[in-house]
């Protein structure tokens, strides 16, 4: 049961570190041509950085909670840090959105092995 709950955190976590960096690459594109982009939505679209932290949040959070290997861990709680803090500060510096999105694929690359790592380990348990 614990590793079900993982596998769809796992999931959750992959899924929204590869919409996190799509947003934060497509964004800055929407916004320099103005496509349809009104300065009221562009507000309203730069929301979904916290939404995406939420969402990192809760995925790292049972992901390394459920997993044995303490670099995971580490790994998991490092870059949900660096993600938050070049989230919070991108509008600051400049070169904190590539710090961004570089974050927000190595947080759903980490999903992936611990996915991958927990089906070896349940397979090999049955």
């Amino acid at each position: 049961m614990k590793n079900t709950y993982n596998f769809w955190f796992d999931r959750l976590g992959m899924i929204s570190g590869f919409l996190c960096a799509i947003h934060c690459l497509i964004l800055p594109l929407l916004i320099s041509a103005r496509l349809l982009l009104t300065d009221t939505a562009i507000e309203n679209w730069e929301h979904f950085d916290y939404f995406f932290l939420i969402l990192g949040l809760i995925a790292c959070y049972v992901s390394a909670s459920h997993t044995d290997k303490w670099q995971l861990k580490i790994a998991f709680w490092g870059l949900y840090c660096l993600l938050c803090f070049s989230i919070v500060l991108h509008e600051q510096i400049d070169f904190l959105k590539f710090v961004s999105i570089s974050a927000s694929i190595g947080l759903a690359s980490l999903h992936l092995v611990n996915l991958f790592l927990n089906k070896q380990k349940t397979s090999a348990c049955e």
